[in-house]
């Protein structure tokens, strides 16, 4: 695989990997596209499918019993779902869903642990990206328990900002229609 070939992937944990590790993956990616609100993982169920962003905008929710959900994190074309399989588990704690409709290149579960399986490199970007999830999901924790909303709002807006590629988005407001 070429460095050409690494060019046609805009996420950027793709274009981390080697050419090499790049080879271990491609071979299995399916170009998909993501509409609003589609789910991509759902808490405490097996993960069947991960997808790794191009353009969207993928929301990390935490659900209580009794319906009541918050969102803990988000990732754009800088992320992943699964990253519960990079941790060795089968399954996430979350539900996981777009909140802008986009475009992903998606991976069977199973295909994913077999270039991990075959590649310390590829295990260990898609280890510390689940560790900068997972720290992002502390301070989104501490923002929604300690902040105000305008000031949780302000850092909502700039995490999208910074995951998207538009220079802007829809309103926050169209999100909880």
């Amino acid at each position: 695989m070429t460095g050409q070939s690494k060019s046609l992937f805009k996420n950027r944990l793709l274009r981390a990997l080697s050419p090499a590790d790049l080879g271990l993956l491609a071979p299995s990616l399916e170009s998909v596209q993501l509409s609003l609100r589609q789910s991509l993982e759902t808490a405490h169920q097996p993960i069947d499918l991960v997808y790794f962003l191009e353009s969207g905008l993928g929301s990390v929710v935490a659900r209580k019993e009794g319906g009541t959900t918050v969102e803990v994190g988000l990732f754009g074309r800088d992320g992943m779902t699964g990253t519960s399989l990079a941790l060795g588990d089968t399954e996430s704690p979350f539900d996981c869903f777009t909140q802008m409709d986009g475009s992903a290149m998606r991976i069977s579960a199973d295909n994913l642990r077999k270039a991990m399986s075959k590649s310390a490199a590829v295990t260990d970007l898609l280890m510390h990206y689940a560790r900068a999830l997972g720290i992002q999901t502390t301070y989104t924790a501490l923002a929604n328990g300690q902040i105000k909303l305008e000031e949780r709002l302000a850092r909502w807006i700039l995490m999208v900002d910074d995951r998207v590629d538009h220079g802007r988005f829809l309103s926050p407001m169209s999100f909880l229609q």
